[in-house]
């Protein structure tokens, strides 16, 4: 419920910010490099916490990040991302988790008055994977569940055909592991500040 109330404020602001100006590329495909800020148990490093991922922050990269409007502010939206965190494990090891993730979703987008910039909302659901490589030698335990994001990008179109482009989301998800018959689940969730370039589709 968190999520979806921010969302609907940056819609109200954004309506106020842009206006409603055709464009001359419907879509476009990003690739996007930057910082993973682990939050909440994730990040946690309390032993009594059963849930403590000890995860600090990292780096996110999105392979993919593909939207397509099919009308003048509402579209479609899909996200291929992965990111790293390393863990202070104080015994000379240095273990890492990855968590990988795969979305789709709706797309709000609002261009500037001179067609230049362009704010893109989104929220966006899909499936979630995450390895910890414990570095000691011993086996890496690998997991999956559900995916759940909002976001926001903004654009700076160059021209016809590229764009800069900086993302902002925020990203959950909650994969089970099996550990020699056990199983178990990790809550992950992480603020991604990723920044790159967009190529613009019709």
């Amino acid at each position: 419920m968190k999520h979806l109330l921010s969302l609907l404020l940056l819609l109200t602001l954004s309506s106020g910010l842009f206006a409603q100006e055709a464009r001359t590329k419907n879509g476009f495909i990003s690739v996007t490099l930057g910082a993973a800020f682990p939050t909440g148990d994730f990040a946690d490093s309390d032993l009594n916490n059963d849930d403590a991922g000890f995860a600090e922050n990292g780096v996110a990269i999105n392979l993919v990040n593909f939207g397509y409007l099919f009308s003048k502010n509402i579209g479609i939206t899909a996200m291929l991302s992965g990111s790293a965190y390393p863990i202070d494990a104080n015994n000379g090891d240095e273990p890492i988790w990855g968590f990988g993730s795969f979305m789709v979703g709706p797309l709000f987008s609002f261009a500037s008055e001179d067609g230049k910039t362009e704010l893109d909302l989104r929220v966006m659901i899909g499936t979630s994977s995450a390895t910890l490589d414990p570095d000691d030698g011993s086996q890496e335990f690998e997991g999956s569940g559900g995916a759940f994001s909002i976001g926001s990008g903004l654009r700076y179109n160059l021209s016809d055909f590229i764009a800069l482009t900086s993302n902002f989301d925020i990203i959950s998800g909650n994969p089970e592991f099996d550990v020699n018959g056990s199983t178990f689940e990790q809550p992950i969730s992480t603020v991604n500040l990723t920044f790159g370039i967009s190529f613009r589709i019709k």
